[in-house]
């Protein structure tokens, strides 16, 4: 359904509730709400009448959240003007409900502002966005640049990668030493490879270092890179990864999969994570990690107790 801005996209009960089905997910309805009735994903943090929320870890429901629909785990008894939803895993199964619904469609294409080399290979399902460059580089079936991305020379993309505005792919590293007989720096020339594996998100204004020679710095598949995010020559992002905001990855880093990196995290240069590993915000990695499932905080980062609670922001990887 349409929606205007300021207004939050609404949807009805059946077409919710066809969702789960579409995507086996067992569920129990309870409720006097018919199929045709509508309600608006929303949050709990910002109720509105008529919302569509998840419910987990025994939370409350708000006083603004009137004649609502509800995702939740289990028989907890009624809430006046509430209908409900049981489903084994609330927020996983509002998740996929929502992506099977209002994840946007985008048509396939460039756009006429963008500007491409004739060197580019861009598979025909691609989009290509307003003022994109994209150099002698591959993009794969299905993967989006939004506006005013950069992909540069000896850039491979996969397919069903997302890139968001003002990110470079691909960018020159910085290397150089000093030649003491001229006093001037002699920088190396930036000559090796990205690779973007599918299913990869990368936020806004992210930059990604090519490869300095023979070298490929590669994100593996179905990394998660929030905006800001800087990651150096040579570096590789093991498959699942989580990136919240402005990490900084230094060249030549090995990050095992499904870590989860917090914001303004750093690590230095070759520096080796084992999978798994929990990186707090603003942490200081400066040393080789090997036990998988590690939590690292503070400055320098060290390794800290390790927990059965949930981590605060931390998606839960547990299962995965």
């Amino acid at each position: 359904m349409g929606y205007g801005f300021g207004e939050l996209q609404a949807v009805r009960l059946d077409d919710i509730l066809g969702a789960l089905e579409r995507n086996g997910i067992e569920y129990m309805h309870s409720g006097q709400a018919r199929g045709s009735d509508i309600f608006r994903p929303a949050s709990l943090r910002t109720p509105v009448p008529r919302g569509f929320y998840f419910l987990a870890d025994n939370r409350l429901m708000p006083a603004g959240a009137t004649q609502s629909l509800l995702m939740v785990p289990s028989d907890g008894g009624a809430v006046a003007g509430i209908h409900r939803i049981q489903v084994a895993d609330p927020q996983l199964s509002y998740y996929i409900a929502l992506a099977d619904l209002l994840t946007p469609s985008v048509t396939p294409g460039i756009h006429p502002t963008a500007v491409i080399s004739a060197d580019a290979h861009i598979d025909p399902s691609a989009w290509i966005g307003p003022h994109c460059v994209v150099e002698a580089a591959e993009i794969g079936a299905s993967s989006q640049l939004h506006a005013s991305v950069t992909v540069m020379e000896g850039t491979r993309i996969g397919s069903r990668v997302r890139v968001e505005g003002s990110t470079v792919i691909g960018a020159t590293g910085a290397a150089w030493a000093w030649n003491a007989r001229t006093r001037t720096r002699v920088v190396q020339p930036q000559i090796g490879f990205t690779e973007i594996c599918d299913d990869t998100f990368l936020g806004s204004n992210v930059t990604i270092v090519r490869g300095s020679t023979s070298e490929t710095t590669q994100i593996r598949r179905g990394v998660i890179m929030a905006h800001g995010t800087k990651i150096g020559h040579g570096a590789t992002i093991g498959e699942e990864c989580h990136f919240a905001n402005n990490v900084s990855i230094a060249g030549n880093v090995d990050l095992g999969a499904r870590c989860f990196v917090g914001s303004g995290a750093v690590v230095r240069p070759n520096i080796r994570v084992a999978a798994r590993t929990v990186i707090g915000a603003g942490a200081v990695v400066v040393r080789d990690t090997t036990r998988e499932g590690e939590i690292l905080s503070g400055v320098p980062a060290k390794s800290r107790e390790q927990t059965t609670k949930r981590l605060s922001g931390v998606p839960d990887i547990s299962s995965m």
